[in-house]
């Protein structure tokens, strides 16, 4: 918004640099490929293409020695680092945005990992009109621990305990996102931005947990085992129209932002706990399932007009609508048959709203940048607790104020 109005905001997220015209085109990527003993393999590989018009990258991984995650280097080549592909003396700035899906390398996991990735991206600047930014990516990992613990309590009363278990989770999944710049003329911007993701999980586990006194004598002992499933997707997109108005300074902007979240699980969980002094077993033997939904529209609308000596002031309103769903059931297995136990099993509907309207007062100087904002905020909550028992209804009202006050001292000093 700052780049395209000329009005600063006081916010300094941008890196600028530039290409010279030979440095538009070509190929350059790495590959590497190993294979060892105990089978062990591991394949990596980032390869990318420039024009001066187009960017296509394909990034991936495959290994089976707990290598997971791409370097910072592969990630910003991958996204499209230089995106729009401007540049030269006096080019426009180039847009850093590296992908929130692309697993980042942060040394070795417990366990042994499989792990299988890759994307392709593929971005698009044919004139200054228009670009476009494409993506997709996998991520798959697969994981095996067996894991032994051993730990001491030397309290008064003294116990030991060992525990065993047996690990194995597998979760895959899909990314997409697209994004483009529309400039029908030099007045005029339309954003997009739109990601997909798709994802599923699941983990079998077996733990043997043993409590014993000092002497090596059994207190008690649990064996328990769980077997969960999941499932998500996200959606969510967004666009921005901007409109300069004449005078600089003086233009307008509308946006709106949707998205949607799905997640579920269903968990099966056995378990059983042997008292050796009183002799009492504990058998648990339970269904779980939740469901969860999110789903929320943003709608917001600024106008700037332009006062004297690089002062604007800005008019603003922002509406959000948010709705909520989760619903988790517990089940106890009676025999065969699943009995719900509500003391474990809750469920809530809730719908939260708000309006915010403000005005922002901005001075954009050489050395100093201010920004008084002040925001009014009518929001309301409702919804519902289990099955419609507890009904929920609060509204909140509060103004917001903001003060950014930026001084620019100079290079080299502190």
């Amino acid at each position: 918004m700052a780049e395209f109005t000329g009005v600063d905001d006081g916010e300094r997220k941008t890196i600028d640099l530039q290409l010279r015209e030979e440095f538009k085109k070509g190929l350059f990527g790495t590959a590497e490929a190993g294979y060892g003993t105990d089978e062990r393999y591991n394949a990596k590989a980032s390869i990318n293409k420039f024009t001066k018009t187009a960017q296509l990258s394909f990034l991936g991984q495959l290994n089976n020695i707990n290598d997971q995650g791409f370097s910072f280097q592969d990630m910003m080549n991958f996204s499209g680092g230089m995106n729009g592909m401007g540049g030269g003396r006096g080019g426009r700035t180039m847009e850093f945005n590296i992908q929130s899906d692309i697993p980042f390398n942060d040394g070795l996991s417990n366990g042994l990992v499989n792990t299988g990735a890759g994307g392709l991206n593929f971005n698009w600047h044919k004139t200054k009109k228009f670009n476009f930014r494409s993506s997709y990516f996998y991520n798959g990992v697969d994981k095996s621990l067996l894991q032994d613990a051993f730990r001491q309590n030397l309290s008064a009363m003294p116990f030991n305990t060992d525990e065993n278990s047996d690990q194995s989770t597998k979760n895959h999944n899909h990314a997409f996102t697209f994004n483009s710049d529309i400039k029908p003329d030099s007045t005029q911007q339309v954003t997009i931005r739109a990601r997909a993701g798709l994802g599923n999980g699941s983990s079998i586990n077996q733990a043997l947990l043993k409590v014993s006194d000092p002497l090596g004598s059994l207190i008690s002992q649990s064996n328990t085992g769980t077997n969960a499933n999941s499932d998500n997707l996200s959606l969510s997109g967004s666009a921005t129209y901007m409109k300069r108005l004449g005078n600089k300074g003086r233009n307008f902007s509308v946006s709106s932002t949707l998205s949607k979240n799905d997640n579920n699980t269903d968990n099966k969980l056995d378990a059983l706990t042997e008292y050796f002094i009183t002799g009492d077993p504990e058998l648990l033997n339970q269904l779980q399932y939740t469901d969860s939904k999110n789903n929320k529209i943003d709608g917001q609308f600024s106008y700037t007009e332009p006062l004297k000596r690089r002062k604007f002031i800005e008019f603003n309103y922002n509406y959000s609508h948010q709705e909520d769903n989760y619903d988790h059931q517990v089940n106890d297995i009676v025999g065969s048959i699943p009995v719900l136990n509500p003391g474990l099993s809750s469920n809530y509907t809730s719908l939260l709203q708000y309006h915010k309207p403000g005005v922002t007062f901005r001075y954009s100087g050489d050395v100093h940048n201010v920004n008084v904002a002040l925001q009014y905020q009518a929001s309301e909550l409702t919804g519902h607790l289990n099955q419609g028992e507890t009904e929920i209804m609060k509204t909140y009202n509060y103004f917001l104020p903001r003060i950014i006050w930026r001084d620019d001292i100079g290079n080299g000093k502190i």
